[in-house]
């Protein structure tokens, strides 16, 4: 993040040559360690009421980047090092970081500070800010934070924190990304757990770097699963999909916690319809595709 030019290839050959000493199981193991321990610093941030987008956190960020870094380049250094055996080793460490990644500690993590108020997360574009952008509103980007809002004392924007936390999430996306390369054909199966969090990656919701490292993830995992697009994963996927967004926006409790969820959801699903209405040269049934569409937008509307 803070290197450039021949100081990054040095780098990552460093990264690679540790990785060739520790041998590939010790590998996976140091890999898996340092998204557990990415999760837990985040997650003790989360349980201690800290907020994740003030200068402190930026902090926070700036100095535990390098796990997801170091992870994501293990990883890299292990692509060309499969057997059947080590492909056993790499499908257990795929179940044990995919969920990680995704879940809501890592996954939610705010990267663009207008998430329901409309203004600008662009320094310089503050003025109409104000109260609109108080921590205890803002705090409300977590869902895991819910519950005790009120706990939280006003702290200062800060945008190096919402960078911080786009350019992490990036960098995780690009972890399940060189992930389903490894893996290849066989990572279909974890298409049912990465799939919905991905899309909502590619909503307005998030800052636009976070939307294009999710388009790209998605791609990839097209691709590397045998789907000729994106389009048609998610058709093939529909039925997950269709349940997933059902159980989001039915919920019946209407907690916060639930709210928040379904407004994700929403952006969600508009971004699937959007997806599928670009759905040229598809290699499913065009009349199964429209009757998706509007079962999609029903349940938009309603």
């Amino acid at each position: 993040r803070y290197m450039s030019g021949t100081t990054v290839h040095v780098a990552k050959e460093m990264i690679h040559n540790v990785a060739t000493v520790l041998g590939y199981k010790q590998t996976m193991l140091f890999l898996d360690e340092c998204i557990a321990d990415l999760y837990e610093i985040i997650s003790t941030r989360i349980s201690h009421k800290r907020a994740l987008f003030d200068l402190e956190h930026s902090r926070c960020i700036e100095k535990h980047f390098g796990l997801a870094v170091l992870a994501t380049e293990l990883l890299k250094s292990c692509e060309k090092k499969q057997n059947r055996k080590k492909s056993k080793t790499l499908d257990a460490l795929a179940s044990t970081l995919i969920p990680l990644i995704c879940s809501d500690v890592l996954w939610q993590l705010p990267s663009k500070s207008n998430l329901f108020f409309g203004q600008s997360d662009q320094p310089g574009s503050n003025e109409q800010m104000g109260a609109a952008l108080t921590p205890l509103q803002n705090i409300d980007m977590h869902p895991l934070h819910l519950q005790s809002v009120s706990t939280v004392e006003k702290t200062a924007i800060s945008f190096e924190a919402y960078n911080g936390n786009g350019a992490l999430l990036v960098c995780l996306m690009d972890v399940v990304s060189t992930l389903a390369k490894n893996i290849g054909a066989k990572f279909d199966k974890f298409i049912p757990v990465i799939l919905y969090p991905l899309i909502q990656k590619t909503s307005d919701l998030n800052s636009q770097s976070v939307q294009d490292g999710a388009h790209l993830a998605l791609t990839i995992v097209s691709q590397v699963t045998g789907h000729s697009s994106v389009q048609n994963m998610l058709i093939a996927n529909y039925g997950y999909l269709m349940e997933t967004l059902t159980a989001e926006l039915s919920n019946p409790y209407r907690t916060e916690v639930d709210l928040h969820s379904q407004a994700i959801c929403f952006y969600s699903l508009h971004n699937i319809i959007e997806f599928l209405l670009k759905s040229e040269g598809v290699t499913e049934d065009k009349d199964v595709l429209e009757t998706n569409l509007v079962l999609l937008t029903d349940m938009q509307s309603s």
